[in-house]
């Protein structure tokens, strides 16, 4: 596992249960890692994301996007189905847990992330109507998602390291996210996911993907229907710039659809559009 993430289990760990049973995760998923760092701040933010979190909007919303995406990498050469001959069942199925946690959740983070933006940027918002999408949903981890533990990168060898540090370069992500670290664990499967994927994600086509998703989750942000009645006053009053924090999630906010478009495409390749386009973990 993480050790970031094992030692904020052990300085905070009832907000952090807290976290996932309300995202329904078995993991702690970045950026929330990320910030854990900081307990001030990660109760700040949980106190202000936590009602929306856990409604029926917030969920429906993540799954509109995952099959947003599914529907557009579908039919681009990255979405080759997994041959058999070249990894084994079991291994194909040590993939198909980290996708599947990962093609879940990085949708719901995507739309968190982009609501702290646009609130802190002090966008008008306008709360959905419809009092169905505002009731809770069941909370808990699903019991059919496992509990996966991620190693340290340096029990890894330096050629998948190199790999991963590639994947983080193209990628532009923040840090070397999990989905890849989980993947690498399974035995040649990341090195055949990123050799498709490469290519892809560096072409105009996969850009205005991104660019769809973006514009997609700022919209159905905009339709949450909680206020976060978070302001630049609450991070100084935990001695930080409301400035800084912007700046420090940005990045996140602009590298998660990349990862969503990625685990979509590797989700098709392994089970299709169909079940690429549905939630894992159906509520």
């Amino acid at each position: 596992m993480v050790s970031s993430e094992r030692s904020s289990e052990d300085q905070f760990p009832e907000i952090l249960e807290d976290i996932k049973a309300t995202l329904r995760v078995s993991m702690l998923p970045a950026p929330l890692r990320l910030w854990s760092s900081d307990p001030r701040l990660l109760e700040l933010l949980w106190k202000h994301l936590r009602s929306n979190l856990e409604t029926r909007f917030f969920e429906y919303a993540a799954d509109a996007i995952r099959k947003h995406a599914a529907r557009m990498v579908w039919g681009q050469p990255v979405c080759r189905r997994i041959d058999a001959e070249e990894i084994s069942l079991l291994t194909v199925q040590k993939c198909r847990l980290v996708i599947n946690i990962h093609h879940y959740i990085n949708p719901k983070l995507l739309l968190l992330v982009t609501a702290l933006v646009e609130t802190l940027r002090c966008h008008d918002f306008e709360p959905v109507r419809d009092a169905g999408l505002i009731l809770s949903i069941p909370k808990g981890v699903p019991a059919e998602m496992p509990t996966i533990h991620f190693l340290e990168e340096s029990s890894l060898s330096q050629r998948k390291r190199n790999v991963l540090k590639e994947i983080q370069s193209v990628l532009a992500l923040p840090e070397i996210s999990t989905e890849y670290l989980g993947l690498a664990y399974c035995n040649g499967f990341l090195e055949q996911a990123w050799s498709d994927l490469k290519p892809f994600a560096q072409t105009t086509t996969y850009h205005k993907f991104t660019q769809h998703l973006h514009l997609m989750a700022r919209t159905l942000v905009h339709g949450l229907p909680f206020p976060l009645e978070i302001n630049w006053n609450d991070f100084a009053s935990i001695g930080m710039s409301g400035v800084e924090f912007l700046n420090w999630i940005i990045p996140a906010q602009d590298a998660l659809p990349r990862l969503i478009l990625n685990m979509a495409a590797l989700k098709i390749g392994m089970d299709g559009l169909d079940d690429a386009s549905r939630s894992p973990y159906p509520v």
